[in-house]
């Protein structure tokens, strides 16, 4: 039993709240700016709706689990009842093979 004691030791972790948007209501939406109507990987920009989930135990999650940072802007979807999304572009992606 000696041997379980070198396991417990003290350690740092370090978390980050986050608030999460919602997702746009659709995938046509979501995706309105992809480059070829067919496929979603060439999409730079992804549209999201500008409210947020509701706080919770998923707003804290591990540093290590951000994926990438990212250039927001408002982007309008529509001509007679336009509707204003929340534009999001990755920049320094991490991509896990």
């Amino acid at each position: 039993m000696p041997n379980q004691q070198r396991f417990w030791r003290p350690r740092t972790h370090y978390l980050a709240f986050v608030r999460w948007y919602k997702a746009a209501e659709n995938h046509r939406t979501r995706f309105h700016c992809k480059i070829n109507n067919n496929d979603d990987k060439f999409c730079n920009i992804e549209l999201w709706n500008t409210e947020f989930y509701e706080m919770g135990r998923d707003c804290i999650i591990p540093i290590h689990n951000i994926l990438c940072r990212f250039v927001s802007g408002s982007f309008k979807v529509g001509q007679r009842n336009a509707r204003t999304y929340m534009s999001i572009i990755p920049i320094n992606r991490k991509y896990h093979i």
